[in-house]
C-alpha cells in the first residue's frame, strides 16, 4: 500500500514509502476463559487466552442484555477484563 498527496493547485507529491498488508480471510480460533472471579465490585475479573491481537467480546448472559464487554488479546494471547 503507498499513498500520495495531490493539493489544490493539482502539483503531486512523491509516493510514500510501501506498507506491506496482510489481509485475513479465515476466522480466529474460538477464545478460552482461563479464570473467572465473580463480581465484587461493578464488575467480575475475566481472563483467557486467544489468537494474538484480536478483540474479545464476553457477553455474560449469552446476548441477554445483562452485560457485555470487550477487551483486546496481547501478542501472546492473552487476556483480561
Amino acid at each position: 500500500m503507498t499513498a500520495q498527496a495531490t493539493n489544490q493547485a493539482g502539483s503531486v507529491s512523491l509516493i510514500s514509502a510501501a506498507l506491506t498488508v496482510q489481509i485475513l480471510t479465515t476466522a480466529p480460533v474460538a477464545p478460552v476463559i482461563t479464570e473467572h472471579i465473580p463480581w465484587r465490585t461493578n464488575r467480575p475479573t475475566i481472563s483467557g487466552t486467544s489468537a494474538p491481537n484480536v478483540w474479545i467480546h464476553i457477553s455474560i448472559d449469552q446476548g441477554a442484555g445483562i452485560g457485555s464487554f470487550v477487551t483486546r488479546a496481547n501478542s501472546l494471547g492473552k487476556w483480561s477484563y
